[in-house]
């Protein structure tokens, strides 16, 4: 239940910032709200907790370089949902899983059998089918905004594998949502638009839905492992294409649907070759990032 109120909750996130945009809101106050509101949600479960061993840290230097390419990749995830179809951009998020099984590859030296890789590369030919580049054309800006920021979002599932040995998944959440606000409120400034009464609810709404989105998907960590997590993640779709059909009539077309089912089986079989192998799969949900 935490885990679908997760997912639930991202698909209002992103629809929310969306409608911002479209007001001439810049992205740093989205993503400033998204983080202050994280922040005060997770602190708040700490200190239900009454575990304030939770704020310790042996990592330090690790949680500014997480905070700092996964800050980016939100970024670029926001301009992906901004520029695209919801339920298009939201397809193209779940690329993350065969990225971070590239990465953990290179970087963790982590040995990936036939299988995975021949799931990962049917799974890319999924993503080809969501974004559709037309022979002879460039592939949208849009679409390249929502790739790039699966490519920081997987960074960061890598980096959070190294991380994780030492620190718990309440504290790695606290300190990337609380640095990321620091930084965001030092750049607010020279990005702000005062906004109306009616954007200021949507700012709210902002906060609060993205404050719920790592609060839920991060104390769901704590009942169930992620591997069993993972295929509720991948309703995001039902929801977005839900939500954007409500305030906009979009409907998901053929080829979004077709690649999301490719993207979707793949990253389902990565998660099962990992739980038989009994590997640690990657928390690397968009969930956990905003993206």
């Amino acid at each position: 239940m935490l885990r679908l109120s997760s997912a639930v909750c991202f698909a209002i996130l992103a629809a929310l910032v969306k409608l911002a945009s479209a007001g001439g809101i810049p992205f740093i106050q989205p993503m400033f709200f998204r983080s202050f509101f994280a922040t005060l949600l997770i602190a708040g479960y700490i200190a239900v907790l009454r575990d304030p061993g939770l704020l310790k840290t042996q990592r330090p230097n690790a949680h500014l370089f997480r905070s700092a390419i996964g800050g980016t990749g939100m970024l670029f995830v926001f301009m992906g949902i901004v520029a695209l179809p919801l339920d298009q951009a939201t397809a193209i998020g779940f690329s993350a899983p065969l990225i971070a099984t590239l990465l953990s590859a290179v970087f963790l030296k982590e040995k990936v059998g036939r299988h995975r890789w021949l799931a990962t590369m049917i799974g890319f030919l999924g993503v080809l089918i969501i974004i559709h580049p037309d022979p002879g054309t460039m592939i949208s800006q849009g679409a390249i905004y929502a790739l790039v920021g699966v490519c920081f979002i997987s960074a960061t599932a890598v980096t959070i594998r190294q991380i994780a040995a030492t620190e718990s998944g309440v504290t790695i959440a606290f300190y990337f949502m609380a640095l990321s606000s620091v930084a965001l409120a030092v750049a607010l400034p020279f990005f702000w638009t005062t906004p109306t009464s009616w954007q200021w609810l949507l700012l709210a709404g902002i906060g609060i839905a993205g404050g719920l989105v790592q609060l839920t998907s991060t104390v769901a960590l704590r009942y169930a492992p992620v591997s069993t997590l993972v295929p509720f993640d991948y309703t995001q779709l039902l929801w977005a294409a839900l939500v954007a059909f409500i305030l906009w009539g979009d409907v998901p077309g053929e080829d979004t649907l077709a690649g999301a089912a490719i993207v979707i089986a793949s990253g389902l079989y990565i998660v099962h070759r990992e739980r038989k192998l009994k590997l640690p799969h990657p928390p690397i949900s968009r969930i956990t990032d905003g993206g």
